[in-house]
């Protein structure tokens, strides 16, 4: 998918990696140092299950309680 490529390629310029969220403590954590609600997450769609799976590989685990659409 483009767009995860690219969020790819931006967070390996900065010897980073894409937000992945496993529990509501990543979550809490993740809303504490992001100054945008818009920060790029670690997703994508694995296309052999058609499943939504984090960049690294895990799988989408955790969906918060609320959030900002």
């Amino acid at each position: 998918d483009e767009a995860t490529n690219v969020v790819a390629e931006k967070c390996q310029e900065i010897q980073g990696n894409p937000i992945i969220i496993h529990n509501s403590e990543h979550q809490s954590y993740w809303a504490s140092q992001t100054p945008s609600p818009n920060s790029p997450l670690g997703l994508r769609c694995n296309t052999g299950t058609k499943q939504w799976e984090w960049t690294d590989g895990s799988a989408l685990d955790f969906k918060p309680p609320f959030y900002h659409s």
